[in-house]
């Protein structure tokens, strides 16, 4: 490709179709700045300052949430393919299910405590580590007994605080061991 002189709308035209994988705010951006690289030639007198009129509009909508990464099927399959016989296999299926159905952030996870769960109520409060703010959150019956399932074996009656870290691997689990472990875990089922 030569210079911007050799640009076509076709070109623009397949660099945003390309691009659209990509989140909504990035792709904004992008076109934004080509809009007004092509709009500044164009008071310039140069003949591919016409361009910017190809440029697509991208709509952003202020606070909106990311396209999950997993389907439902895939999520199911992962949790459907952990051996929940082991004190890890429970550990790993209860953070998979507080992730997929809670939205938990690992580094919550990871400070999470009992006295964190109202049984009675059915919910979760917590601070996040990554804000700050507390956030409350319903506790769905299959959270809850999976919670429950993996602490049984771990917990004498008269602790109330117990984290649930009580294993050593779950304290240094990073965002990338995470999705090794889903990623693991989704492969095995077949």
């Amino acid at each position: 490709m030569g210079g911007l002189d050799s640009v076509t709308s076709r070109d623009l035209a397949g660099f945003v179709f390309r691009n659209r994988t990509h989140r909504r705010r990035t792709v904004a951006s992008t076109v934004g700045y080509l809009r007004d690289l092509f709009a500044w030639g164009g008071r310039c007198g140069e003949a591919w300052g016409e361009l910017a009129a190809f440029l697509p509009k991208v709509k952003v909508v202020r606070n909106e949430t990311l396209s999950y990464l997993w389907s439902p099927e895939e999520v199911r399959a992962v949790l459907a393919a952990i051996d929940r016989s082991s004190d890890n296999g429970k550990r790993d299926y209860a953070m998979i299910l507080l992730v997929a159905r809670l939205g938990q952030r690992t580094t919550d996870l990871r400070m999470l405590e009992l006295s964190a769960i109202d049984w009675h109520a059915k919910t979760l409060t917590l601070a996040q580590h990554k804000t700050g703010r507390m956030l409350m959150l319903p506790l769905p019956d299959d959270v809850g007994w999976a919670i429950v399932d993996y602490l049984r074996n771990l917990i004498s009656s008269s602790s109330r605080t117990i984290v649930l870290t009580a294993l050593q691997t779950l304290s240094s689990c990073r965002p990338r061991r995470m999705h090794r472990l889903c990623w693991r875990a989704y492969r095995s089922r077949a």
